[in-house]
């Protein structure tokens, strides 16, 4: 575990009143904005396996812990690379900044709790939480919210917490922090309470060395400690404290701390590349050596005396990163391989049954899992150097190489490593994928040229035809090194200004550039990514800015009042808000609607009552005021001499007598931020909750948090979740095209927020089987589901259950108690690993629905079953007629190859048959063409299809021709509907209701929709989110703004025409040559189908598969011949 050396030597003061970070005018914590990643990519901590070696996890800098599953694939096909498959994330309270990064976590050694901390959210960092892996919930704080009330600086820690071990029996847990306080904690009869005690104080001050404490036995731990400039590891009786120093004196960084499983050794490891192995009976050296690289960063045990150590060429961060494995009990090297090329490696683990070995590279941001045995259990000879290892991401991308379009549409940019470009388009407010690259334009400079100095980062030149004019002085933990620069105009043109972009702070820092003799001035503090900005761009006009980060997003700023500097108030820009003395109180005279002051509730006309923070010109000092002690002139002169980048604890009075009291960083939010992943499905969101999201997946991609208390559960919710209330594409396209806030909101009920929201949607969660259980195959496993609805809510819900994307039928049993609906259902396994979903959605249409889920993932042993029998319900309509008379809609053009398609698409599966080249036996087959769909046509046919099935049994349904909206409700457009008028769809259309019976039987659904041929947003978003709701795997033939193309030359439609091309072999290895393998599967037609019809249009029409998690479906279709 390595520790970055900047971004936790911050002093901490202890505010009189205790509250969370950051408040809302009401007192409640308001809900935190997460990307929901899905895996790291870069800064991984710490890494450690499940005690049943079945899962890995993973913590860091993005506030979560992130869990897989791996190998759960290693009993059908043990010769097949370790499948490893996304579980859940893990979350605690977070707030802004770098509140919330994980920085160590520790396993118990029994059941599924683990222990994490680092850089916690309350105004103390230094709490630690006690959780179960299984359903997320916490089960306690160390110390309790009652003790830091107490007693702050004795209940705990008050610095960021580096280490964590759990003792053998897990009764005991040991934690260190920063500043090198070391504390034992023993669990006193139950898990929720803890006592403390005190190995070691503080030692003064913050340092950036280890703090690495390990249990050697029940009662004695090993801790390293300094002693002057070097650094001992002492071994200390729990009981008494007494201590032995039992390592020589180091005058580098002690890298690695660790115990064997039996405890009979142990190891540490230095910056100079020196390992020496212990004996535990008395400390004695029994074997030492050096790694090929010197900077040590962790080491691992195994069964059998494995030992695994990740080292680095430098302890800056750069240079290649070196995994080595050792037989410390034979004393002799095993294997070694290259990580990293550029990026040091931080993190190691070996499972608990020695079977695999994890490490994380931060080149290519993938962790990575080696089999080290191979199925008999015998340790392959070079599991590293000879081994390919199982590889997995989070499912987002760095942004980077931002422009601005020279149209002024947008900002384009791309994705690290892609040579897609995107534009954010400020008309439409969407993200578009460019077939080809868009002009740009930049910041005349007149001269003007930001160098930063490369030894540190935060000294930048400022130069003037290269002859420097002033220099910024960034300050290297309330700031950090600059990552980037660009110049900012004015509304004329003219560089007034330079933004930088820092690591550590991961803020962007706007300083005024230097005239007339003065030093640069800094103007305005953006703070809100949760990583280092790597790059920045500005608008000719500018009023807006444009940063891209590390942290995979994307976000746009106001630069508006740049230089709003009044004399009563200097520092209005900071704050976005002018405080002046009006009948003898301090009042809000002023307030920018897109500042920081209007984003935390203050009103023009609220008095502040007190005012209390770090003194700008003496970071160690907090200064004082309160109204009524000191009066309007010393609360107004406070407010000016508070530091701008670092907290100020506000207490103010509406005029309408409401209390508020908040903690603030005078540093402005974005306006709107964006996030794209692999897929290219993308969101863009505000701070107030609004969005706008691609149609399948992009309200997946970010999130909601609302903290509960330090030793509460957090309440987490999907951004898809909000979508009745928040998905407003006209707010995110007003805020973009008029680069503010102000007047985006018009129309749209504000009443609405993310926590009165979050109250009106139900809890879920998913109680039984514990976490590891497996399910039996040729047995059934009860599936236990409780759900806590809002007051008198429940009927308005449907509650369904899957697994592995097939429903799970009607609970066999649902009890009720109060709000709380207890829900069982029996199930059989269905794969390797069985992906379980309990979800409960609003009856309001697939646009106008709160909804919520739980996800559990367990393992299983499916029964072996016979080739698969495929049915198929094909509805095509071409025969429209265009007309209408309603205003907001063309009509519905006649198509021509719709009915082709399904037809040719029929007759392919059936071609497949005779052949025998199906992996399938063909059942049903039912196709309904134009006036043949109707509603009671299609029920009756959804009937014959689902009766007497089997959960082996799939079907496709196939739909082609238009499809439209009504109420945020899916209608397929039948040939019926004449006049395309909202009463004519209602009536004659086939609602969504109607379709979506089929997906209530126990097998697998697939869905391929081609109705998007208006090129219409909601449309698309109604058809696409409609089939999704099910549950079943979808494949749409076009999603967003973009119509679904029809080729003449094709005689098809393009969606269409590769499917069947695909079908025909060509899709075979389409993913992956090396599995090109004479079969088709379903990820692989998918895969070929999205980029046929990518290249066949131009990147125009762009196919879209969803769930995320079913995409990637190994269903065999056909044998190619």
């Amino acid at each position: 575990m390595f520790l970055r050396s900047l971004p936790f030597a911050v002093a901490i003061a202890v505010f009189t009143l205790q509250l969370c970070p950051v408040r809302s005018a009401e007192g409640q914590d308001r809900p935190r904005f997460f990307v929901d990643r899905q895996g790291p990519r870069q800064n991984v901590e710490q890494l450690i396996f499940s005690n049943d070696s079945q899962r890995l996890l993973a913590c860091g800098f993005d506030k979560s812990v992130h869990v897989w599953d791996v190998g759960a694939n290693a009993k059908s096909s043990p010769e097949a690379t370790d499948k490893i498959a996304f579980v859940k994330s893990l979350r605690w309270e977070i707030a802004r900044g770098i509140r919330g990064v994980i920085r160590c976590l520790a396993v118990a050694p029994k059941g599924d709790e683990l222990a994490i901390a680092g850089y916690s959210a309350r105004a103390q960092p230094g709490d630690i939480i006690l959780m179960r892996e299984g359903d997320r919930s916490v089960i306690a704080s160390l110390p309790t919210p009652a003790a830091r009330a107490q007693n702050v600086a004795l209940a705990g820690h008050t610095r960021p917490v580096l280490s964590l071990d759990f003792s053998p029996s897990g009764n005991r847990l040991i934690s260190s922090d920063l500043a090198g306080e070391v504390i034992v904690w023993t669990s006193a009869g139950n898990r929720e309470n803890w006592t403390r005690s005190q190995l070691f104080a503080e030692e003064g001050g913050d340092d950036a060395r280890q703090q690495i404490v390990r249990f050697l036995s029940e009662d004695e731990v090993l801790v390293v400690r300094p002693r002057g400039d070097q650094r001992i590891v002492q071994r200390v009786d729990v009981q008494t404290k007494s201590q032995n120093t039992v390592s020589d004196s180091q005058s580098t960084q002690v890298g690695a701390l660790a115990v064997n499983h039996d405890r009979t050794r142990w190891m540490h490891a230095d910056w100079n590349g020196n390992v020496r192995i212990r004996r535990a009976v008395d400390d004695r050296v029994e074997f030492q050596f050096r790694t090929r690289l010197p900077i040590v960063l962790d080491a691992a045990w195994g069964p059998h005396d494995l030992l695994a150590i990740v080292s680095s060429e430098n302890s800056q961060g750069k240079g290649a990163g070196m995994l080595e494995l050792w037989d410390a009990g034979r004393q002799q090297a095993l294997d070694q391989v290259t990580i990293s090329n550029v990026s040091r490696v931080r993190a190691v683990a070996i499972s608990p049954d020695g079977q695999r070995l994890a490490t994380h590279s931060e080149d290519s941001g993938e962790t990575l899992v080696y089999r080290l045995r191979d199925d008999d259990g015998n340790l392959l000879a070079k599991p590293l150097s000879d081994g390919t290892p199982a590889r997995v991401s989070g499912r987002h991308r760095e942004l980077e190489k931002l422009s601005i379009a020279a149209d002024g549409s947008g900002v384009t940019f791309n994705r690290v490593n892609d040579p897609q470009r995107f534009l954010l388009e400020y008309e439409t407010g969407t993200v578009q994928a460019l077939a080809k690259p868009m002009p740009s334009i930049e910041v005349e400079s007149h001269g003007w040229q930001p160098t930063i100095d490369a030894a540190d980062g935060c000294h930048v030149l400022l130069k003037l035809n290269n002859v420097v004019a002033g220099t910024i002085r960034l300050h290297p933990t309330d700031q950090g090194p600059a990552q980037s620069a660009c110049l900012v105009p004015d509304a004329q043109g003219n560089p007034i200004a330079v933004a930088l972009g820092t690591s550590n702070s991961n803020g962007v820092f706007v300083y005024s550039l230097p005239r007339d003799g003065e030093s640069p001035r800094l103007l305005r503090y953006l703070r809100d990514h949760a990583d280092s900005v790597v790059d920045l761009v500005a608008t000719t006009s500018g009023d807006l800015l444009v940063s891209a980060s590390d942290d995979q997003t994307l976000k746009l700023w106001s630069l508006r009042r740049l230089d709003w500097s009044p004399a009563e108030f200097p520092n209005a820009s900071h704050w976005g808000a002018v405080f002046a003395i009006q009948a003898g109180k301090v009042r809000v005279a002023e307030l920018h609607p897109d500042g920081v002051a209007a984003a935390r509730g203050l009103e023009v006309g609220d008095v502040i009552e007190r005012i209390q923070g770090y003194d700008a010109n003496d970071s160690q000092r907090i200064i004082d005021a309160v109204f009524s002690r000191v009066g309007a002139e010393q609360t107004l002169a406070t407010l000016n001499a508070v530091s701008v980048l670092k907290q100020n604890l506000i207490q103010a009075t509406s005029v309408r007598g409401v209390k508020k009291a908040f903690v603030i960083v005078p540093a402005w939010e974005p306006l709107v931020s964006v996030v794209v992943d692999y897929r290219d499905e993308w969101a863009i969101w505000a701070p107030r909750g609004y969005f706008n999201a691609s149609a399948a997946d992009g309200g997946d991609l970010f999130g909601w948090q609302i903290n509960q208390g330090q030793d509460k559960t957090p309440r987490i919710l999907k951004g898809s979740s909000f979508q009745k209330e928040f998905e407003r594409p006209t707010v995110i396209q007003r805020i973009l095209q008029n680069a503010t806030i102000q007047g985006a909101l018009a129309g749209i009920d504000t009443q609405a927020s993310i926590g009165l929201t979050a109250s009106q949607i139900p809890k879920v969660r998913i109680v039984a089987p514990a976490v590891g259980s497996e399910l039996k195959a040729g047995s059934k496993t009860q599936i236990v589901a409780e759900i806590v609805f809002p007051q008198g809510a429940s009927d308005g819900f449907d509650v369904r259950g899957e697994i592995s994307g097939q429903s799970m039928g009607a609970p066999v049993r649902i009890s009720r108690a109060g709000a709380t609906h207890t829900y069982t259902w029996s199930v059989s396994p269905r794969e390797d690993l069985n992906r379980i979903r309990v979800f409960a959605s609003e009856r309001n249409g697939a646009l106008r629905s709160l909804f919520a889920e739980d996800i559990r993932q367990y393992r299983g042993e499916p029964a072996k079953s016979d080739p698969y029998r495929l049915h198929v319900l094909a509805l095509a309509s071409e025969d429209y007629a265009l007309s209408s008379t309603d205003g907001n809609r063309s009509g519905f053009a006649k198509l021509e190859f719709p009915i082709d398609d399904v037809s040719d698409f029929v007759k392919s599966l059936q071609e497949k048959q005779r052949q025998k080249l199906g992996r399938f036996t063909l059942g049903d087959v039912i196709q309904l063409e134009d006036d043949e769909i109707t509603r009671q046509s299609v029920r009756d046919a959804i009937d014959r299809l689902i009766q007497n099935r089997t959960q082996d049994d799939v079907i496709l349904v196939y739909l082609a021709g238009h499809g439209t909206t009504e109420d945020g409700r899916f209608y397929y457009v039948t040939t019926q509907v004449k006049t395309g008028d909202s009463q004519d769809i209602r009536s004659r259309g086939l609602p969504w209701d109607e379709l979506e019976r089929i997906s209530r039987f126990q097998g697998r659904v697939i869905w391929l929709i081609d109705t998007c041929h208006s090129g219409s947003v909601v449309d698309a978003k109604s058809s696409v989110r409609s089939a999704k709701s099910t549950g079943n795997l979808v494949f749409a033939a076009a999603t967003g703004g973009a119509a679904a193309f029809e080729y003449p030359a094709l005689k098809h439609g393009v969606f269409s025409y590769c499917v069947l091309q695909g079908l025909d072999g060509k899709a075979d290895g389409a993913l992956d040559a090396s599995r090109s393998d004479g079969e088709v599967f379903v990820d692989e037609l998918i895969g070929y189908v999205k980029q046929t019809v990518m290249e066949i249009t131009g990147a125009q029409q762009r196919p879209v598969a969803t769930p995320a998690e079913l995409q990637d479906l190994i269903l065999p279709l056909v044998r190619v011949e």
